[in-house]
């Protein structure tokens, strides 16, 4: 195709990709075919470039809607992708500081963006349950399985919660699904025009399909988010959400759907096009009741450096002073 030498990708599309958008189809299988995402941005280019071939032919609008059947021919570069393969490898070395609780059958990690929570089936891949593990083992306590509470997305950073034991984990898990837990992030969010109110809540359903979500009408799954403007910053926002509910890219959706997208959101945002670092979503805190002691515990874990560079940075610029959505 008259590109610098790439990764050749042959990939046939399904039955789920017929009638989609092909920007929505390239990153699918992209992603399924490698482990690593793509961007919106990413998927564009790509198709700008003309590195993707739909049954031979180069198809450079995004909207095209794509067939099931269909041969799916891509050219990624070869650099990127090693990069980012390599950056997968990488095992995480968390220090006692990412250590946030140890309380009986229960500890909280500061879990670093870029990290999955769960062991995935890339068995070259880390993850903050094999994180901690070792964390735990550094410190001198024998090796024992490690349990998740919950999860969080690889991409957020933040409070998150582990147990010794099955039976702990179940409790916990019982109490996130009840609506027990009380949960708090900190959002840095683009603010292109409107300024959103103070405060805003949003409350509807939210279906899943292919990795992606999305809210919809009927037929997905209920979901309510509150959220509270911290501090106004230049075309963008520092936001608090505490979400009710526990769904796929929850907070990431709400916000992206109402405006004010989560800067270095990849998949709903502008992503590389905003300048940020990194996804600006962080598990701030946790508060809930012990299972076995029925003591109130509360979790906290800082805001990790990059985001507050990036707050710094949009704050010695005038904010835009646009009106305040009602």
């Amino acid at each position: 195709m008259g590109h610098s030498p790439g990764v050749s990708l042959e990939l046939s599309t399904d039955p789920e990709d017929d009638g989609r958008r092909l920007e929505v189809v390239l990153r699918r299988q992209v992603e399924r075919a490698t482990g690593l995402p793509l961007s919106k941005a990413e998927a564009r280019r790509l198709l700008g470039e003309g590195r993707a071939l739909l049954n031979g032919r180069v198809v450079r609008r995004a909207s095209h809607r794509v067939e099931a059947g269909q041969t799916l021919s891509v050219d990624l570069r070869r650099e990127a992708l090693e990069a980012r393969q390599e950056e997968r490898r990488a095992r995480v070395a968390l220090g006692p500081e990412a250590l946030l609780l140890e309380r009986g059958a229960l500890l909280a990690i500061d879990k670093p963006a870029g990290l999955p929570s769960h062991p995935t089936p890339d068995p070259a891949r880390d993850s903050a349950v094999q994180a901690a593990g070792r964390l735990l083992a550094a410190a001198g306590e024998p090796p024992v399985p490690l349990w998740l509470c919950h999860r969080l997305d690889a991409a957020t950073s933040g409070v998150l919660l582990l147990a010794r034991d099955a039976e702990t984990a179940r409790a916990m898990g019982e109490a996130f699904a009840a609506r027990r837990v009380e949960k708090r992030y900190d959002a840095l969010v683009h603010v292109e025009r409107a300024q959103p109110p103070d405060a805003w809540t949003v409350e509807g359903y939210l279906a899943t399909r292919g990795g992606q979500s999305a809210s919809v009408h009927s037929g997905g799954a209920p979901t309510r988010t509150d959220f509270l403007i911290r501090e106004r910053l230049a075309a963008a926002a520092h936001v608090e959400a505490r979400p009710h509910t526990g769904r796929t890219h929850q907070i990431r959706v709400h916000l992206a759907e109402g405006g004010t997208p989560i800067l270095g959101d990849r998949r709903y945002g502008a992503g590389e096009t905003d300048g940020a670092e990194r996804l600006m979503l962080h598990a701030r805190a946790l508060r809930f009741e012990d299972p076995r002691s029925a003591e109130h515990i509360e979790v906290e874990a800082s805001m990790p450096a990059e985001m507050q560079r990036c707050i710094l940075t949009r704050r010695t610029r005038p904010p835009d002073p646009g009106p305040p959505r009602s």
